[in-house]
C-alpha cells in the first residue's frame, strides 16, 4: 500500500527486540517455523500474527521469505481456553469435595488432591482405575457395585443427570459413604 515502502520491518514489530531474536534464529538456522509474533498495522493497530520465515541464498546475495496469517482471532481464543483451563484447575485442586473425573467406561481419568485423601491414596493409584474397582463388591441395596456403576454409567452418558448415595473403599479397606 502507498506510504509503506519508507517503512523499516521493524516498525510492524509491537516489541522490536522481538524481531531481533526471531532474526538470530533465522540467521542460525535459516528458518522459523510457525512462530506467534505481536504486529502493528499501518495504523499501529495491534495484531496477532504466525510467522515463518526462510532464509534465501542467491548468487547476487540473501533475501528472506516471509509468510505471515493473521490469527488474532485463534489467539484470543486459546487465551480464554488457557483463562478458563487454569479457573477450572484450580477449582478443581482446592475443592473442599472429592472429585473423580471418569470416562465413558467408569474409568477414572483425573482427581483432585481431596479424592487422594479421602480414598488414603496417591493420585496415581486412582487414576486408571474403574470406579467400581474403587467400592466394596455390593451397594447397600444388594446390587452388584460393578453393574450398578455400568447402569449408572449409561444413564448419564445418554444424557439422564445421576445423583445418588454410594460406598467406596478406602485403601486401608474401611467403607465410606458417598453422594454422587
Amino acid at each position: 500500500q502507498r506510504g509503506e515502502v519508507d517503512k523499516n520491518a521493524l516498525d510492524y514489530y509491537d516489541n522490536p527486540m522481538e524481531r531481533t531474536v526471531l532474526t538470530q534464529q533465522l540467521m542460525k538456522t535459516g528458518f522459523v517455523k510457525d512462530q506467534y509474533v505481536r504486529l502493528k498495522d499501518e495504523h499501529g493497530n495491534r495484531f496477532w500474527a504466525l510467522l515463518s520465515a526462510t532464509l534465501l541464498d542467491f548468487d547476487n546475495g540473501q533475501a528472506v521469505y516471509v509468510a505471515l496469517n493473521d490469527v488474532t482471532e485463534l489467539k484470543s481464543a486459546e487465551d480464554k481456553l488457557q483463562e478458563s483451563e487454569t479457573r477450572y484447575q484450580s477449582l478443581f485442586e482446592s475443592s473442599s469435595d472429592a472429585i473423580l473425573l471418569l470416562n465413558n467406561r467408569g474409568m477414572c481419568t483425573d482427581c483432585n488432591e481431596k479424592a487422594s485423601k479421602i480414598f488414603g491414596c496417591s493420585k496415581d493409584t486412582i487414576i486408571g482405575e474403574f470406579s467400581y474397582r474403587l467400592s466394596p463388591t455390593f451397594q447397600p441395596d444388594g446390587a452388584h457395585s460393578k453393574h450398578k456403576a455400568m447402569e449408572l454409567g449409561r444413564l448419564t452418558l445418554a444424557g439422564q443427570p445421576q445423583f445418588f448415595e454410594w460406598m467406596f473403599l478406602r485403601r486401608n479397606g474401611t467403607i465410606f459413604d458417598a453422594e454422587v
